[in-house]
């Protein structure tokens, strides 16, 4: 990490700077104000060191304040006279210092200067002795300076914290790489852009070892805590605090937002107006009940860390009495009484943690309600709040302490019929989550023959879609799920899973149009249900992929969005996030994707029990083999396939489909159409007619000209624009027929599927040129190239083709393409299944028709002839 941190997303600023101190300017200087720390002082040094002009620093401190003309000490004379004469003797020598060429005076926080100093900075204004450049800091600015300005003697540049972008760019600058985004949006809300606090926070985070580079990667995961030098730093910031100010930051600490009248009734309103006066609150007027907030986040993070325990402890106790009085206008007001009454003096409120719990599980925060739940169970909430800790461990993928604790509540002669049978039900489902079917299958049916009646019949019944679903037994799970919606006594945690079953049976098996109806029903479920809305998630995952498999990506952009409305905590942005991922990579922005997964941890992210990072490392494997990171695709699809979890079975052929990818990001096409003809074969045989449509339809991106047969069957049984695409596709590649090629392009880019239609022009494009049409071929080169931008950075095997030298054959591509990404003849020869002699024969064979010297100067041929930005020099095999 760099001791100078670089200056990044201020080419604005600095030419504003520039202009003003240029001789020819109107105006003798420009004054600079801002927030401390948003990085005035290094913004003047350096437009500074940009100008051929003599210059003279001075910085204005606290201590030189308080002596007349300490600022300007240097020019002072030693023997002094009246003040009126001495500053004439400052501007004399100052103007020496220029050699008659001018000179620019830059005053340094010169809201600190004294009188006289102020007095002689007017005077190199008005008299023209010099240009000056002034830093001031917002609120503080000596009327002498803001004569200067509001008189138009000065301009004045504004300068803001960075924008989010620039903040990021600053931070992967100095780290020496990439910063990871959750990490960067955590040090964003904590300073708020201000560049001094991001330095401090950063350099303190790293040498405590909580800041660290995995993988390439900076990562932030750890609690923040807060260095003495910052601590410092903000104190200076806010000053003294009186107790009755100390009163309302600390409140304002652990409880902000609030409204003024909350906060009203806990402090003197004297005490808030000063609290306003000195810039340590903000007070939002627009809502209908003013809501204030502390002036910067760092305050509340320095406050808390040294107010005292007990201090904070009877602050919490008396914002929560407060909110009580007041009562709660939403459940977040109730979750937030909660948190605060179980770390304050207050006694433990049992039935309002678990209220609290349940309002936590809604919003998408598992830890935090596995926490207020846990506290419930430890105070002796008794078999409901054990109920409650349960659910909330199989969130989490806990599941041995979730077996534990159910099964505790199943065996109980104290609890009711009904909430025994819903522990066995939900000890049976944790199981199936967790990745235990034989376990599960075990529970369920000693379940069954415990409970009997309508409830338990049609509950199991769902339980048993699911399992169904998630091993790809489609028509079986469809069947199941059939059988328990039909019944009025079905619970609605058991109906929102049956949804999500049947959901996804049918969009495995290609019945898309039938997919609105279950959406529309489990919106509905989750409105009136508590227990639906955590699984909603799920459902609609489930139904955005169905879509993607149908070609309908707007409706699948669509269903992830909603998901924003009911649900905004951690676990929902995990959840969006993840969506949005496939969802992109889907309309072939790989790069877009990537970003979405690294913004929750991408290939760092640990396999989890209930099998989620399984599912989306699939995605991102892809994401990153089309990318062209064909190293990272390669060890992350090793941890996939170390990883497999029985609940997501039925994504099988996605993830062989993305091997197929990485092996085409490593130049071998034989082997991913290969690889992308066994996923088919294996979608096929059990009926998932969608995969086996995508499956077969990459194979025919690869250069496969034999599945036109399959998908034209296929495109009279599955719903949706892909399959009838896919299988014009494969008949106008199979015909070599330019024209259809180009028309299947242009219909898969109404689709939206802007990847596919590139590798379609592509192949129209090396038709046309082995046709000797060359304006044709030029004119399909362009536009797949156009999509492949539109796309971000993508390689697949058609987009290489184009330029290449048509002389060569197929083989021979290959193998130069291999031999490209830095594999030896052997490791080529092992990949397909020829002899090294062969190899040899094949690199020979194309040096000499290409005039190269050998296969380095062969693979820069490749290399050129494709674009290609990113040259590796090893390559892990597959």
């Amino acid at each position: 990490m760099s001791g100078t941190w670089p200056l990044t997303g201020r080419s604005r600023e600095l030419a504003t700077i520039a202009a003003a101190l240029d001789p020819s300017a109107t105006s003798p200087g420009l004054l600079i104000t801002g927030e401390a720390g948003v990085g005035k002082t290094r913004l003047a040094a350096e437009a500074l060191s940009r100008t051929a002009l003599p210059s003279v620093w001075i910085a204005a401190t606290d201590a030189a304040k308080a002596i007349p003309l300490g600022a300007f000490s240097p020019w002072v004379p030693a023997r002094s006279e009246n003040p009126a004469g001495l500053v004439a003797e400052v501007l004399h020598a100052i103007g020496q210092d220029g050699n008659g060429d001018g000179v620019i005076v830059a005053v340094d926080d010169a809201h600190l200067l004294d009188d006289l100093s102020m007095f002689a900075v007017q005077q190199l204004v008005l008299r023209g002795v010099a240009r000056v450049l002034l830093t001031v800091r917002d609120g503080e600015t000596a009327q002498a300076v803001t004569a200067l300005w509001t008189g138009g003697s000065l301009q004045r540049l504004q300068v803001g914290p960075l924008t989010r972008a620039d903040y990021a760019s600053l931070l992967g600058q100095n780290l020496g790489g990439r910063a990871d985004p959750a990490s960067v949006d955590r040090l964003w809300r904590l300073t708020k852009g201000n560049v001094l606090y991001l330095r401090h926070v950063v350099d303190s985070e790293i040498a405590a070892g909580r800041i660290t580079s995995v993988n390439g990667m900076w990562l932030w995961d750890d609690d923040f805590v807060a260095s003495s030098s910052l601590a410092e730093l903000v104190e200076g910031r806010m000053g003294s605090l009186p107790q009755e100010l100390a009163e309302v930051v600390d409140l304002l600490a652990l409880g902000e937002p609030l409204s003024l009248s909350t906060l009203g009734r806990l402090v003197d309103t004297g005490a808030l107006e000063r609290a306003e006066q000195r810039r340590l609150v903000t007070i939002d007027v627009e809502a209908r009940d003013p809501v204030v907030r502390l002036a910067h986040p760092l305050y509340g993070e320095i406050r808390k860390a040294t107010a005292g325990v007990m201090r904070l402890r009877r602050l919490r106790g008396r914002l929560a009495v407060s909110l009580a009085e007041l009562g709660e206008v939403d459940q977040r007001a109730l979750l937030r009484r909660a948190v605060l009454a179980l770390d304050s003096d207050l006694a433990p409120d049992v039935a309002l943690l678990m209220r609290a719990a349940q309002i936590a599980v809604w919003l998408s925060d598992p830890g935090l309600a596995l926490r207020l739940s846990h506290a419930a169970v430890a105070h002796g909430g008794g078999w409901v709040a054990e109920l409650g800790y349960a659910t909330c461990l199989m969130t989490v993928g806990e599941i041995e302490d979730a077996q534990i604790l159910l099964g505790a509540v199943a065996t109980s002669a104290e609890v009711p019929d009904d909430v025994r049978f819903q522990a066995d039900f939900l000890r049976a489902w944790t199981l199936h989550t967790g990745g235990r079917p034989e376990d599960a299958r075990s529970v369920m049916q000693h379940a069954e023959q415990v409970h009997s009646g309508p409830t338990a019949r049609a509950s199991f019944a769902a339980l048993s879609a699911s399992m169904y679903a998630c091993r790809a037994d489609l028509a079986e799970a469809v069947e199941a799920a059939d059988d328990a919606l039909a019944s009025p006594a079905l619970p609605d945690i058991a109906r929102i899973l049956a949804l999500i079953a049947k959901a996804g049976a049918l969009a495995d098996t290609g019945r898309n149009d039938e997919l609105p109806v279950l959406y529309e029903e489990a919106r509905r479920l989750a409105e009136t249900s508590s227990e639906a809305v955590t699984p909603l998630a799920t459902f609609i995952e489930i139904y955005a992929w169905g879509q993607r498999l149908a070609g309908r990506f707007g409706d699948a952009v669509t269903a992830v969005e909603s998901l924003r409305g009911y649900s905004e905590g951690p676990l929902a942005h995990i959840w969006t996030q993840s969506m949005a991922g496939c969802n992109e990579l889907a309309t072939g922005r790989a790069e877009a994707a990537i970003r979405r997964f690294e913004a929750i941890g991408g290939e760092r992210r640990p396999f989890d029990s209930l099998g989620w990072t399984y599912r989306y490392h699939i995605d991102l494997v892809t994401a990153y083999a089309i990318a062209g990171h064909d190293a990272t695709a390669v060890s992350l699809l090793e941890q996939l396939e170390r990883h497999h979890h029985s609940v997501f079975e039925y994504h099988t052929p996605a993830r062989l489909l993305a091997r197929a990818w990485v092996r085409a990001s490593q130049g071998w096409s034989s082997g991913a159409i290969q690889q992308a003809r066994s996923a088919a074969e294996l979608a096929s045989a059990r009926s998932q007619l969608a995969q086996e449509v995508m499956c077969l339809q990459t194979a025919t991106r690869f250069g496969d000209a034999g599945t036109t047969q399959r998908l034209r069957i296929l495109a009279t049984m599955i719903d949706g624009p892909r399959a009838s695409a896919a299988a014009a596709h494969a008949q106008a590649l199979s015909a070599n027929d330019a024209t259809a090629l180009e028309s299947v392009a242009t219909r898969y880019e109404a689709m939206g599927d802007l990847l596919s239609a590139a590798d379609a022009a592509a192949q129209a494009c090396i038709v046309h040129t082995d046709a000797e049409r060359a304006r044709e071929a030029r004119a399909c080169a362009a536009q797949a190239r156009e999509w492949a931008r539109e796309c971000g950075r993508v390689h697949t095997p058609a987009l290489a083709e184009i330029g290449r030298d048509r002389g060569l054959t197929h083989r021979q591509r290959e193998v130069i393409a291999m031999a490209a990404k830095g594999l030896s003849n052997r490791e080529i020869a092992r990949r397909l299944s020829v002899s090294v002699r062969t190899v040899e024969g094949h690199l020979y064979r194309a040096s000499v028709r290409v005039d190269a010297t050998g296969r380095a100067e062969l693979a820069a041929r490749l290399r050129n002839e494709n674009g290609s930005e990113h040259q590796r020099r090893d390559s892990p095999q597959l």
